[in-house]
């Protein structure tokens, strides 16, 4: 990122995913400064959501020269969108100047991060949070939701999770996506299980249904795992739950929801 004129700036966005909370946070900066810039009267300002915390110096002897600077920041003021403001004071003279001078720039590196530490939070089991945990818009890495499966599905649980699949993939958009399998076994992260009654999982007590269910349980320690359960009586009651869930047609809230009614809508045309 390249600054130039005498009091141009760059705003850097990130956020923090719903599940967690910024405990510690520091900027760390590689940059390269104008040899001909003032230092007593030249320097970097580092706002942050607003709120200005601290001024980078440019003294003469290092300018023109790669250097590092760690700013810590305050981690009370992150919430889930944040704005890193970074703004270039710059003069290269005492006298009257043009304020866009050629002489007047600062080079941020690539190498330099946004430095987090994060505490993850145990959400409530509701589902009127959906996707997240399972997708979170605030989150830009690349989405991994594992499958769970008490024993080999057969094809229409695996369709199911398909649709479920394609749901989240679609949501992701640009970020990557993955969705490993497990069978009999509960992965140390927020997953997704589809099964009929009957089936049952390690650790984790289910009662049968008598419709389609969705429901959101709280899993490892003080629930900070989330497994979202898809159940039905059969193979074809999973579908439903799967459906309603993609299409936004089941009344999500609390830990638990049936779906008591799915319109798939009309068949569309061959194109």
């Amino acid at each position: 990122i390249r600054l130039s004129g005498d009091h141009n700036s760059v705003t850097i966005p990130f956020s923090v995913r719903l599940d967690e909370v910024a405990r510690r946070a520091r900027l760390h900066l590689r940059f390269t400064a104008s040899p001909a810039l003032l230092p007593e009267l030249s320097h970097l300002k580092v706002s942050l959501n607003g709120q200005m915390l601290a001024t980078v110096a440019l003294p003469k002897e290092s300018a023109g020269t790669a250097q590092l600077r760690d700013v810590e920041l305050d981690p009370r003021l992150i919430s889930d969108y944040n704005e890193l403001r970074l703004q270039l004071i710059g003069h290269y003279t005492l006298d009257c100047e043009d304020s866009f001078h050629d002489s007047i720039w600062f080079e941020i590196s690539p190498d330099s991060a946004i430095v987090l530490g994060v505490e993850r939070v145990a959400m409530a089991d509701d589902l009127a949070l959906l996707p997240a945990p399972f997708f979170d818009h605030r989150d830009n890495h690349p989405v991994e939701v594992p499958f769970v499966f008490p024993a080999t599905p057969e094809p229409r649980l695996l369709r199911s999770a398909g649709v479920i699949a394609s749901w989240l993939g679609s949501l992701a958009d640009y970020r990557a996506t993955r969705f490993p399998l497990a069978i009999g076994a509960l992965p140390a992260q927020h997953a997704i299980a589809l099964l009929v009654n009957g089936q049952t999982l390690p650790r984790v007590l289910l009662e049968p249904v008598q419709a389609p269910t969705l429901r959101l349980l709280g899993l490892g320690p003080r629930g900070g795992h989330k497994l979202l359960v898809v159940q039905g009586r059969n193979a074809a009651e999973v579908e439903t739950a799967a459906h309603a869930l993609v299409l936004g047609q089941a009344a999500l809230t609390g830990p638990r929801a049936q779906v008591t009614r799915l319109d798939m809508g009309r068949p569309r045309p061959p194109y």
